[in-house]
């Protein structure tokens, strides 16, 4: 492996290997070559061609927090992947400027579509177990991340006094009510919390994982409501997903994951709610307030 040394605004270690492009000065050089890719309000992502070589470029925004992004936790956790070969290498990182550089990584996004299949849903179930191969102990209510999420958009939500409060404060109020009845564990993973079909890159025959902004310690429960809502996914998938994941399906797991699941489309419903509130952008609030009322209408009809 060739041996560069990082840029010395921010160092990180990857592979027992420093990398040291000037990558200040190599994307103040290349701006205007730079190749949108789309993005939103955690980041705007673009590709960068730097002598024959095919980069990744995000720029990062600074209030992504009130969105639940810990870009500390994103780097720890994409990095930690990619010693495993499951995601891009980050290769620079100014999180003071909200710039990050990782290979790119050839390959099309899985489609909500693609996982619909069992065979694919299988390899992706097979890939998150990897993923979660990262530990730790701690004893803790198998639900209180997705709980605490809620907890956070909520407090949000009533400073900004969000037009959609009032549904946003019934839905909470059935939130905690679960409260009680969700179990204790002992063990966290380290979970990837946006993992969905169009975040799995089917590269050189495997899977990688990207997009980790979301990224913390959770239950593995987190990872597997999420997909469900994001690719949605039909009830008759939770007996595939729970018997490929934990070997075996129990009432108590079933029971377990549709108790996380209605916390999950709750939390989910708060994100687009808090995006409608920071957004002036006519297309953007047109997207998300059809979102937001189709997870609204699900979350109703939800039954825990």
């Amino acid at each position: 492996m060739k041996k560069i040394m990082l840029a010395p605004l921010y160092s990180i270690f990857l592979f027992g290997c420093h990398y040291d492009l000037n990558w200040p000065k190599i994307l103040k050089d290349n701006q205007s070559m730079l190749e949108s890719l789309g993005g939103g309000y955690t980041n705007e992502t673009f590709v960068l061609n730097h002598q024959g070589q095919k980069y990744v470029v995000k720029y990062l925004a600074m209030n992504a927090e009130n969105l639940g992004v810990n870009r500390d936790l994103e780097f720890d956790f994409q990095s930690h992947a990619a010693t495993k070969g499951l995601s891009p290498q980050i290769l620079y990182i100014n999180k003071d400027k909200g710039i990050y550089v990782a290979e790119f990584i050839e390959g099309d996004s899985l489609t909500a579509q693609d996982i619909q299949k069992e065979e694919n849903l299988v390899k992706a179930i097979q890939l998150l177990k990897k993923l979660h191969k990262r530990t730790r102990e701690i004893d803790y209510r198998i639900g209180g991340s997705p709980l605490g999420r809620a907890q956070d958009f909520v407090t949000q939500l009533r400073a900004m006094q969000s037009p959609d409060l009032k549904d946003i404060e019934e839905g909470y109020q059935k939130v905690l009510s679960l409260e009680k009845n969700l179990p204790y564990g002992k063990r966290q993973v380290a979970s990837h919390n946006d993992y969905f079909s169009a975040n799995i890159i089917h590269h050189q025959g495997h899977l990688k994982v990207i997009d980790w902004e979301y990224a913390g310690w959770a239950s593995p429960y987190n990872d597997l409501t999420l997909m469900i809502i994001e690719d949605h996914l039909p009830d008759t998938s939770h007996d595939i997903i729970l018997k490929t994941y934990f070997g075996s399906v129990g009432d108590e797991q079933r029971a377990l994951l549709k108790r996380i699941l209605f916390i999950q489309r709750f939390v989910t419903l708060c994100w687009y709610a808090t995006q409608l509130s920071n957004t002036s952008q006519k297309s953007f609030h047109k997207e998300y307030r059809a979102r937001y009322e189709k997870h609204l209408k699900v979350f109703q009809n939800s039954i825990y």
